[in-house]
């Protein structure tokens, strides 16, 4: 990638199990695209699976690898991301951005799952940034906005969700199922997304399908944080598949040359 700005990345990091399948297409697809993007000077990494009152980021020198699932393979319980954090940076961020900051939060599965893919080596500085469900789906993507000039700082700024997020109906046991009504929601939601359609997609429980797909805002908000954040750049889905007939796989990436 010869573009000066780093892209935004939105991800759907799927089933903490993708963490045992190295022959997953989504996880080959993850070791790929890095391939096409300059190496970062940090990475600044927005989890679904930690919810704050308030935006928050991490400052830990040293984030814990978090187990934060039940009931999968033992396996999955002794891997450990031995990233490194970016305090200093945090500390400054917070400042200019008003956000609060969590000196002893570690990395959650929607962080070090994809990331000990895409960068396994661990070698780049890692700062978390909450979600904050209490706020509305608009506020998410307003908020992305003030992250944008990160991208001109060798920043890389990733989104982890998940567009179609229905816990409930996964077939957990047909892993390459696909429900029709969840591929005709993610379809929808890519129409509104490439004409820039803000108003139904901070209102997603309006469109066909919507309250099926976003039963719970939470995996969404990423996906919002991300427009805001690469707001006015190339939109390009990258990755385009469903799991377990109700989870969405899609990636998105925003300047992205």
């Amino acid at each position: 990638m010869n573009s000066k700005n780093l892209p935004v990345i939105f991800l759907s990091h799927g089933s903490p199990t993708i963490a045992i399948e190295p022959d997953n297409p989504t996880v080959k697809f993850w070791q790929e695209i890095t391939k096409s993007i300059r190496k970062p000077k940090l990475i600044l990494i927005m989890s679904a699976h930690w919810e704050t009152a308030e935006p928050t980021i991490t400052s830990n020198p040293q984030p814990e690898t978090i187990h934060d699932f039940h009931g999968f393979p033992e396996s999955m319980y002794t891997i450990n991301y031995p990233a490194t954090g970016a305090t200093e940076f945090a500390k400054k961020l917070g400042a200019e951005l008003n956000l609060d900051i969590d000196p002893t939060r570690g990395l959650d599965h929607g962080s070090w799952v994809p990331l000990r893919s895409m960068y396994p080596d661990a070698d780049i500085p890692i700062i978390q940034l909450s979600i904050c469900p209490s706020k509305t789906f608009k506020w998410h993507l307003d908020f992305g906005k003030q992250f944008s000039e990160l991208s001109k700082q060798n920043v890389l700024i990733i989104a982890s969700g998940g567009i179609s997020h229905n816990i409930r109906s996964l077939r957990w046991h047909e892993p390459d199922a696909v429900e029709l009504w969840t591929e005709e929601f993610l379809e929808d939601i890519h129409q509104k997304l490439m004409a820039e359609d803000f108003t139904n997609l901070c209102n997603p429980e309006s469109l066909a399908h919507g309250k099926l797909g976003i039963p719970t805002p939470d995996h969404y908000l990423p996906f919002l944080f991300a427009i805001g954040a690469g707001l006015g750049r190339k939109k390009q889905r990258l990755f385009n598949k469903i799991n377990y007939g109700t989870l969405g796989m899609q990636c998105y990436s925003f300047g992205r040359e």
